[in-house]
């Protein structure tokens, strides 16, 4: 549609969109978070044979599991204190779960099988954290 007089066309606005190379998953509409504000996200190998259980230095508030492929919960009696499990053999891929202590700590998490976890099946993070 070409316009007459200015009065007859919407207002009109430049967008560039730039295509970066990468991990773009919205094709450069949106800001990229600069790395210092990133939650760098500790590493866990789980197993179904196996309980995996991570100490945190505060009590823990709230866990969002990235799959049905794991399970978690507190451990009875220690409220800074989380257990976890897969819930199959064999589960396919990497998952991710998060933390948030009440102090307002937040932890992420990649969690992968591994029938014999290399990693340590008890992790303390206070003293991962120095």
């Amino acid at each position: 549609m070409q316009c007459k007089y200015s009065d007859d066309c919407p207002a009109q606005t430049n967008y560039t969109v730039r295509y970066t190379a990468g991990n773009d998953l919205y094709q450069g509409i949106t800001w990229k978070l600069p790395y210092r504000q990133m939650v760098t996200p500790y590493g866990v190998e789980v197993t179904f044979a196996k309980t995996v259980h991570i100490i945190f230095p505060s009590a823990v508030r709230y866990v969002d599991l990235g799959s049905n492929h794991i399970i978690a919960g507190k451990a009875d009696g220690a409220e800074n204190v989380i257990w976890m499990k897969a819930t199959i053999e064999g589960v396919p891929g990497e998952t991710n779960f998060s933390v948030i202590c009440e102090d307002g700590s937040f932890y992420s998490f990649n969690a992968k099988y591994a029938r014999e976890p290399e990693i340590f099946l008890s992790l303390g993070l206070s003293a991962l954290a120095g």
